[in-house]
């Protein structure tokens, strides 16, 4: 490779790969550059969020902007694979965010299913080992089969807060 003043070369990590990424891709410095600047643009200013949601957005839509810059560094280095990996999760959390856009009626609802999931992810370990391994204050699982019952995606919980 001729290296001199005018030639622009990228190091991302593995030089072999990135160099192999930059043939492939003769236009990407370009397009990451105004990519970089719409990021910067959507997420590097001043934020007025009066309402749940409008954080909720603003932070998911951060985390589709990592998503994405991790899912680049992984491809650029040569880890196909591991980027096909960060890219499912990078595509849901991106239709999520579309689907909360379109139906802002379903916010609470999606806001609330997490507890469902805690409360699943977590149960089996006080099942199994009590709650002395892991107390329910320390490991953020704040509900309870109790109390009074809520409808969540077609499923009964009885939720109880716990202080």
């Amino acid at each position: 490779m001729n290296e001199n003043a005018n030639d622009a070369v990228s190091l991302y990590g593995f030089a072999d790969a990135c160099s192999d990424f930059d043939r492939r891709h003769p236009q990407w410095s370009a397009v990451l550059s105004l990519l970089w600047g719409a990021i910067n643009m959507a997420f590097s200013r001043t934020q007025v969020m009066d309402t749940k949601i409008e954080k909720f957005v603003y932070f998911y839509g951060n985390l589709v902007a990592e998503d994405f810059m991790e899912l680049f560094l992984m491809a650029v280095n040569g880890y196909g694979y591991g980027a096909m990996k960060l890219l499912r999760s990078m595509y849901e959390h991106t239709v999520t965010l579309k689907y909360l856009h379109d139906h802002p009626d379903e916010f609470e609802a999606f806001f609330d299913f997490d507890r469902v999931q805690q409360y699943k992810l977590i149960q089996p370990i006080y099942d199994t080992f009590g709650e002395s391994p892991v107390s329910r204050h320390r490991s953020g699982h704040g509900t309870k089969v109790r109390g009074s019952k809520r409808q969540i995606y077609g499923e009964v919980l009885q939720v109880q807060n716990m202080r």
